[in-house]
Protein backbone atom coordinates (compact mmCIF):
# COMPACT_ATOMS: atom_id res chain seq x y z
CA UNK A 1 0.00 0.00 0.00
CA UNK A 2 2.79 2.44 0.93
CA UNK A 3 4.57 1.52 -2.29
CA UNK A 4 1.50 2.38 -4.41
CA UNK A 5 1.00 5.65 -2.55
CA UNK A 6 4.64 6.60 -3.05
CA UNK A 7 4.44 5.80 -6.76
CA UNK A 8 1.19 7.79 -7.08
CA UNK A 9 2.72 10.82 -5.37
CA UNK A 10 5.83 10.56 -7.52
CA UNK A 11 3.75 10.40 -10.72
CA UNK A 12 1.58 13.33 -9.62
CA UNK A 13 4.69 15.39 -8.84
CA UNK A 14 6.33 14.41 -12.15
CA UNK A 15 3.24 15.35 -14.18
CA UNK A 16 2.92 18.70 -12.37
CA UNK A 17 6.60 19.44 -12.89
CA UNK A 18 6.31 18.53 -16.58
CA UNK A 19 3.35 20.87 -17.03
CA UNK A 20 5.16 23.68 -15.23
CA UNK A 21 8.15 23.34 -17.56
CA UNK A 22 5.95 23.66 -20.65
CA UNK A 23 4.11 26.84 -19.74
CA UNK A 24 4.56 30.09 -21.65
CA UNK A 25 7.46 32.22 -20.38
CA UNK A 26 6.34 34.87 -17.90
CA UNK A 27 8.85 37.50 -18.97
CA UNK A 28 11.06 38.31 -21.92
CA UNK A 29 14.15 36.98 -20.12
CA UNK A 30 12.91 33.45 -20.95
CA UNK A 31 12.42 34.15 -24.66
CA UNK A 32 14.84 33.31 -27.43
CA UNK A 33 15.85 36.19 -29.71
CA UNK A 34 17.24 36.23 -33.24
CA UNK A 35 18.90 39.30 -34.78
CA UNK A 36 20.54 39.97 -38.12
CA UNK A 37 22.15 43.26 -39.08
CA UNK A 38 22.36 43.80 -42.83
CA UNK A 39 24.79 46.41 -44.17
CA UNK A 40 26.26 47.14 -47.62
CA UNK A 41 29.06 44.68 -46.76
CA UNK A 42 26.63 41.78 -46.12
CA UNK A 43 27.18 38.98 -48.62
CA UNK A 44 24.60 36.76 -50.27
CA UNK A 45 26.35 33.71 -48.80
CA UNK A 46 25.95 35.12 -45.28
CA UNK A 47 22.25 35.83 -45.84
CA UNK A 48 21.77 32.30 -47.22
CA UNK A 49 23.35 30.88 -44.06
CA UNK A 50 20.98 32.96 -41.89
CA UNK A 51 17.98 31.73 -43.92
CA UNK A 52 19.06 28.10 -43.41
CA UNK A 53 19.82 28.51 -39.70
CA UNK A 54 16.59 30.38 -38.89
CA UNK A 55 14.47 27.87 -40.81
CA UNK A 56 15.41 25.27 -38.16
CA UNK A 57 13.70 27.53 -35.58
CA UNK A 58 10.50 27.99 -37.67
CA UNK A 59 11.58 31.39 -38.99
CA UNK A 60 11.17 32.06 -42.69
CA UNK A 61 13.36 34.89 -44.00
CA UNK A 62 12.83 35.73 -47.68
CA UNK A 63 14.47 38.28 -49.96
CA UNK A 64 12.62 39.27 -53.11
CA UNK A 65 15.30 41.84 -53.99
CA UNK A 66 19.03 41.77 -53.28
CA UNK A 67 20.86 44.13 -55.64
CA UNK A 68 24.64 44.33 -55.50
CA UNK A 69 26.84 46.79 -57.42
CA UNK A 70 29.87 45.74 -59.50
CA UNK A 71 32.08 45.89 -56.38
CA UNK A 72 29.87 43.48 -54.42
CA UNK A 73 28.29 46.17 -52.25
CA UNK A 74 24.64 45.53 -51.30
CA UNK A 75 22.66 48.48 -52.59
CA UNK A 76 18.98 47.49 -52.45
CA UNK A 77 17.03 45.02 -50.32
CA UNK A 78 13.40 43.97 -50.03
CA UNK A 79 11.79 40.99 -48.32
CA UNK A 80 9.80 39.50 -45.49
CA UNK A 81 10.18 37.50 -42.31
CA UNK A 82 7.76 35.16 -40.51
CA UNK A 83 8.00 33.35 -37.18
CA UNK A 84 5.79 30.57 -35.85
CA UNK A 85 5.95 29.60 -32.19
CA UNK A 86 3.57 27.65 -29.99
CA UNK A 87 0.95 27.60 -32.75
CA UNK A 88 1.00 31.37 -33.20
CA UNK A 89 2.38 33.45 -36.05
CA UNK A 90 3.94 36.90 -36.57
CA UNK A 91 5.42 38.49 -39.67
CA UNK A 92 6.86 41.66 -41.13
CA UNK A 93 8.04 43.09 -44.43
CA UNK A 94 10.90 45.42 -45.30
CA UNK A 95 11.93 47.50 -48.29
CA UNK A 96 12.46 48.31 -50.89
CA UNK A 97 15.40 50.11 -49.34
CA UNK A 98 17.47 51.94 -51.94
CA UNK A 99 21.01 52.98 -50.98
CA UNK A 100 21.08 50.64 -48.00
CA UNK A 101 23.01 51.85 -44.97
CA UNK A 102 21.74 49.32 -42.43
CA UNK A 103 18.77 47.09 -41.69
CA UNK A 104 18.16 45.24 -38.44
CA UNK A 105 15.70 42.35 -38.29
CA UNK A 106 14.95 41.18 -34.75
CA UNK A 107 12.51 38.48 -33.64
CA UNK A 108 11.73 36.60 -30.47
CA UNK A 109 9.63 33.56 -29.74
CA UNK A 110 7.23 35.73 -27.76
CA UNK A 111 6.14 36.57 -31.31
CA UNK A 112 7.72 39.96 -31.63
CA UNK A 113 9.06 41.19 -34.96
CA UNK A 114 11.08 44.40 -35.15
CA UNK A 115 12.47 45.81 -38.39
CA UNK A 116 14.57 48.99 -38.29
CA UNK A 117 16.73 50.66 -40.87
CA UNK A 118 17.19 53.49 -43.30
Amino acid sequence: MKKRMTISLFLAFSITLGLAQNTKPINSANQRTWVVLITPKTTKQYLDSIITTWKKDSIILKFSTLDYDSKGKLMKVKGSVEITSKGQHASGTFGPINKLEWLEIKLNDGLSVSIKGN
